[in-house]
């Protein structure tokens, strides 16, 4: 996952600079894109299966649907925040945005 976000940041800020004025060419806007996909399916292979498994662990048998559709609610609440974030902090980071981020939950 780091790998692949430091390669997208190295890329972009190449590219594009402080000054977001470049266009990516269509070989160049492949490779973003395959290294996006490597840091999805790194996330789904490691971190990104807790979130779902863990709450189900912890909690009593009789509660566990409650907890779950409460972690559920909370897991879509916090991806829709941060994709509604995600263009706005693009234009302010630039590609320091991938240095910065973690892993998120969906």
């Amino acid at each position: 996952m780091f790998v692949s976000q430091v390669a997208i940041s190295i890329i972009l800020g190449i590219k594009f600079g402080t000054a977001g004025t470049a266009s990516l060419s269509k070989g160049i806007a492949d490779l973003v894109l395959i290294l996006i996909c490597l840091y999805v399916a790194a996330f789904a292979w490691s971190w990104g299966p807790l979130g779902w498994l863990v709450p189900s662990e912890i909690s009593p048998l009789e509660v566990r649907s409650a907890v779950q559709a409460i972690n559920v609610s909370v897991n879509m609440a916090f991806t829709f925040v941060i994709a509604q974030a995600f263009l706005t902090m693009l234009c302010h980071l630039k590609f320091g945005l991938f240095c910065c981020s973690r892993g998120s939950s969906s």
